[in-house]
């Protein structure tokens, strides 16, 4: 069964790399037609915060988490609550959404919008069924932790990290 259930999210992260390269091939060929400039500025600032995400998500579960299996800095033995993560709880995930949503903007094409809504889309189950495994694994602790700290949504999390600390209340 866990055999199966590796194989499955394998095919969910090729089935998004095939569409993130899909999206890329979009936003090569249409930026030379796209009809809007500050479309394609928001796509190249939300295509920067989302690497930034997936950069900073990964460097952080490696250094907090205490990472069983090197090559997943995913797989961790323990709940990392700081840094990015006191802002959001999924900032690699929402690291690929915003992502597939900058190169759609930067495209302006029709295909590669439903190519990002079929990445966030996907994304967002793996969210989902990813927050079940956690609260299996560290129990009340992340019950707690997804009661203080959104999901993916950042203003939301800032605005909830600076209400905590103006409180002081620590995580």
């Amino acid at each position: 069964m866990i055999e199966l259930a590796r194989a499955a999210h394998v095919v969910a992260h090729l089935v998004v790399a095939a569409l993130t390269a899909l999206l890329i091939a979009f936003a090569i060929l249409q930026t030379m037609w796209a009809g809007s400039e500050a479309l394609l500025y928001a796509g190249l600032a939300l295509i920067i915060l989302g690497e930034l995400l997936l950069a900073v998500g990964h460097a952080q579960l490696r250094k907090c988490g205490e990472v069983r299996r090197r090559p997943l800095s995913t797989e961790t033995s323990k709940l990392v609550d700081s840094g990015v993560y006191a802002l959001i709880r999924h900032p690699i995930y929402e690291g690929y959404i915003l992502f597939a949503t900058g190169l759609a903007l930067v495209s302006q094409h029709p295909l590669a919008l439903v190519s990002a809504a079929l990445v966030s889309l996907l994304t967002y189950l793996e969210m989902v069924k990813e927050e079940r495994k956690n609260f299996e694994k560290f129990g009340e602790a992340y019950r707690r932790y997804m009661d203080s700290v959104p999901r993916a949504n950042l203003a939301l999390g800032l605005y909830r990290l600076l209400n905590r600390r103006k409180a002081g209340i620590e995580r």
